[in-house]
């Protein structure tokens, strides 16, 4: 018997998860624990195999909170699997992933680790299904579970603690709802909880640790790039820890040799370094939340990036970045540069010109995460599209855009399909809830008496890092949370551990779990009481009640943004339409004002694009130019006529 079995075996059976635990993720997998020699002869396979029996049923029996929340996890995956085949998608992104996995060429807006695991997935038996895929994320999601699991056991938590940090992670609907997406997101929170996890799982870990942490929050980084904020934040925590210099420069070399090695890829793909080329158009959508020129020095070449029109009358982020009537779009960089670095300069320009009002913005967006009824405000990307649907993409979209990859057709299992968005209305954390986690959290290092203050920190730090980077450069969203829900649940569990250590009588703990209880529902439900979705449709149809051609409003705000009046109504009836969106996702029950606020904005939006067309060339043999654009606004016209018949009636 060898001196690796002997040791496993001094250890007795009484705690056997204690056991499994303490090792190394590598020895939990390998046969070398077994107490058995190569070849096996039956009765030792056979002693093995009651052995590892044993071991599982121990295991079960003494960790059955954790077990069955586990198994409702992965029941609800399976549920959700059944539900919708073979997978949801988020429209821009998924197709974009789908089309990169079959190129594999570095992309400016999205990096390519995602797309090259779908690329690997796809030559496995059945990979050109994507229930394949969608599969595989969830296993992520409940390995996600177990890993939160294990390092909060792995650093002496209770198993009750363990379980409620896990918890968040394998039953959140949302969670489950994200791993049925093709989108990067859980392979983002895989890659980086499993460096994270691999930095801190000995105090003191191996050169050959270190190196896998950096290579895995490298390849966390390049699937979404808000990872590359992470590496300080770990990076402190390991000089902290004093694991020494040269695990410290093998942690360093890791993630370094793995985004240099990409960064000189995408340069020779796309001309440029960097491991992305669009940031500046983010910014761009980011800063269009405050930016005033009126206060800002900006060079005549950037003149045409300003919007006259007033703060609060502006859409989403989202229509800046990607509306191809923008000026992002629209205005042309001076000679020498790119519309990128333009983007990008006049967005450090508003920074510096208005840092109060940037602070602001960011501190509202990070607020938001704990606003009570998961809202989603004019400005944001509107709530449903992270819930599970009642309707699957439109056939020619699927046919189009996904059946080179996968040859099935999209299905929805009503009944099923019923059961999920029922759990999901139900499982769906409000925004209360993760207000305590994160206090809870920010308290741990301070109320701990023993091991875990530095790691409770460095988890409290990760989650905060991960919420607000995205809001820095880009906007809000509910699914930016998701990354940073396993590191709030772990330092959430520290700190209820720590207080539990203070508060040692019964008394006074169901005192504070009554006055959390009242924080997450009574306000939450105060503000779903408080919502008058009436009002704000009544406030709505009043900001377009003159928004037509040739009036007066219109007339002044074209000629002040040098522009259109097809390009002004565009924008007004997509910031009317997002102010429309928010009021719906407090429950509002006027959807109807919202479709036609969008028809009439698409409608402008192409009759904006016709113009700039005709201006070239347009019409045909039979029909002119100027017939042409007069069908155009005629269709325009009709829009917004339905818009002002619909905001004609008793909005009650």
């Amino acid at each position: 018997m060898s001196g690796r079995t002997q040791t496993a075996g001094s250890s007795g059976e009484a705690n056997h998860d204690a056991l499994l635990l303490d090792r190394s993720p590598a020895q939990l997998v390998t046969t070398e624990t077994l107490d058995i020699d190569e070849p096996l002869r039956e009765p030792d396979r056979d002693r093995a195999h009651r052995s590892a029996a044993k071991r599982f049923t121990n295991f079960v029996r003494q960790n059955r909170a954790f077990v069955g929340v586990f198994s409702a996890g992965a029941l609800v995956r399976i549920v959700a699997s059944i539900a919708y085949r073979p997978a949801l998608m988020f429209f821009g992104d998924s197709y974009l992933y789908l089309n990169l996995s079959r190129t594999l060429k570095p992309d400016p807006t999205r990096p390519l680790v995602y797309p090259l695991f779908i690329r690997a997935l796809s030559w496995a038996p059945g990979g050109h299904n994507l229930m394949l895929l969608t599969a595989v994320q969830h296993l992520m999601g409940l390995g996600l579970g177990v890993l939160v699991y294990a390092l909060a056991r792995r650093y002496d938590l209770p198993r009750w603690a363990a379980t409620l940090a896990a918890a968040p992670v394998l039953l959140n609907a949302y969670q489950v709802n994200i791993e049925h997406f093709v989108m990067a997101e859980i392979l983002f929170e895989a890659l980086l909880l499993g460096g994270v996890a691999l930095s801190l799982w000995n105090k003191k870990p191996s050169v050959l640790g270190c190196v896998a942490s950096g290579v895995l929050l490298a390849l966390a980084a390049l699937s979404r790039t808000v990872g590359l904020g992470v590496l300080p934040v770990v990076f402190v925590f390991l000089i902290v820890r004093r694991i020494g210099i040269v695990r410290l420069a093998t942690f360093a070399a890791g993630f370094a040799v793995v985004v240099a090695g990409y960064s000189f890829w995408f340069a020779s793909a796309n001309h440029r370094p960097g491991v992305e080329g669009n940031e500046g158009y983010f910014f761009y959508g980011r800063v269009q939340t405050f930016a005033d020129c009126t206060r800002l020095k900006i060079p005549l070449a950037e003149k045409g990036l300003c919007d006259a029109i007033p703060v609060g009358d502006r859409p989403n982020l989202n229509y800046y970045t990607w509306g191809k009537n923008t000026p992002a779009h629209v205005v042309s960089p001076p000679p020498g540069i790119g519309s990128n670095s333009m983007l990008r300069s006049f967005s450090l320009r508003a920074v510096e010109g208005q840092p109060l009002d940037y602070a602001h913005a960011v501190v509202l967006d990070f607020l938001h995460f704990f606003r009570p009824a998961h809202i989603s405000g004019r400005l944001d990307e509107p709530g449903a599209t992270w819930r599970f649907s009642r309707a699957l993409d439109h056939a020619v979209t699927w046919r189009n855009a996904v059946k080179l990859h996968d040859n099935s057709n999209p299905v929805i299992a009503r009944p099923v399909a019923k059961f999920v968005r029922g759990y999901q209305a139900a499982m769906f954390p409000d925004g209360p809830f993760f207000a305590v986690v994160l206090a809870l959290g920010v308290v741990a290092p301070f109320v701990l008496r023993r091991r875990g203050r530095l790691e409770a920190g460095l988890f409290v730090c990760l989650a905060i890092a991960l919420l607000l980077l995205p809001l820095v450069t880009a906007m809000f969203d509910y699914r930016y949370l998701l990354p940073a829900t396993p590191f709030l649940s772990l330092a959430a569990a520290f700190g209820l551990v720590g207080i539990r250590s203070r508060v040692s009588t019964v008394r006074v703990r169901v005192l504070l779990l009554v006055v959390i209880a009242f924080f997450v529902g009574g306000i939450s439900l105060a503000y779903a009481l408080g919502s008058n979705p009436a009002r704000t449709a009544a406030i709505v149809c009043r900001k377009v009640s003159h928004l037509t051609y040739g009036s007066s409003e219109v007339t002044a705000g074209a000629a002040a943004q040098a522009r259109s009046q097809s390009a002004y109504l565009q924008e007004r009836y997509q910031a009317a339409a997002d102010e429309q969106s928010g009021s719906m996702a407090r429950g509002g029950s006027y959807e109807q004002l919202w479709s036609l606020l969008t028809d009439a904005s698409v409608s402008a939006g192409d009759q904006y694009v016709l113009e700039r067309r005709c201006a070239r060339r347009c019409g045909t043999k039979t029909i002119s130019p100027q017939a042409t654009l007069l069908r155009g606004k005629g269709v325009v016209t009709d829009r917004i006529r339905l818009v002002q018949d619909y905001c004609g009636q008793d909005l009650q």
